[in-house]
């Protein structure tokens, strides 16, 4: 019965498609379909990550990769769909952050963020729209390029607060280990874990999972999700 809202929907997403060059980086080539073409989404190229990680989440949860695009005037405006998020992947694989600073293999908030660097939110959904893209269940199965797991495991190691004996041990912070650590974004880094092939009896899942246990029944919305009715967490 929401048929016609689903399609709109992408329809509109569609609408909002950008085409950009893609090149060779320092950790390898994005270009898996040698096209020399990434697909980013949204409106504002300051907020890219987020846009285009959740836009390949709602591609592949179409579950119809050879459906065709008819949106007159879209970027991609006869494209299969899944050329489209296969495009989509190669621009995150492009916009990874490179090797040269704390920052390296997580997202920022555009492609190659060096003004900012990376930070846990934008790399958590940047994990999610390349995962689904990747997995069987979605029927799409976009090819990965191997460089972007390897660069990932590197930031996972960064972010992930050491086991040291205090309250933060096993979380992930912001842009630092020890900064604005809490469940949000430790549950992104789980979700990253097991996309560059960790399992539940790794130990660094075993200290994320601690962590989530610890705060679990925590009364505050940051680093807990118990707050009082009516509170909001903030949107990391």
């Amino acid at each position: 019965p929401y048929r016609e809202h689903v399609e709109k929907g992408l329809n509109y997403i569609f609408s909002k498609a950008s085409i950009i060059d893609i090149n060779v980086q320092p950790a390898g080539d994005p270009d898996t379909n040698g096209n020399g073409k990434g697909v980013c989404f949204g409106i504002d190229p300051w907020h890219r990550t987020y846009e285009t990680s959740i836009a390949m989440m709602a591609i592949a949860a179409s579950r119809a990769p050879e459906r065709v695009v008819n949106v007159p005037g879209s970027a991609v405006d006869g494209w299969k769909y899944k050329d489209v998020l296969q495009d989509a992947v190669d621009y995150m694989a492009f916009g990874q952050n490179d090797a040269g600073d704390w920052w390296r293999g997580g997202w920022g908030y555009k492609h190659n963020d060096d003004e900012r660097g990376s930070d846990q939110s934008n790399t958590g959904w940047a994990a999610f729209g390349l995962g689904f893209a990747e997995s069987p269940a979605y029927g799409f199965m976009c090819t990965i390029p191997a460089f972007v797991k390897t660069e990932m495991n590197i930031w996972i190691d960064y972010i992930q607060n050491d086991v040291d004996g205090d309250t933060n041990d096993g979380g992930a912070g912001y842009t630092d280990p020890n900064g604005w650590v809490n469940i949000l974004k430790t549950g992104h880094l789980l979700y990253m874990m097991k996309f560059v092939g960790d399992n539940a009896a790794t130990p660094r899942v075993q200290d994320a999972v601690a962590y989530i246990v610890r705060h679990w029944n925590d009364a505050n919305v940051d680093p807990g999700w118990r707050g009082a009715p009516g509170e909001v967490a903030g949107y990391h």
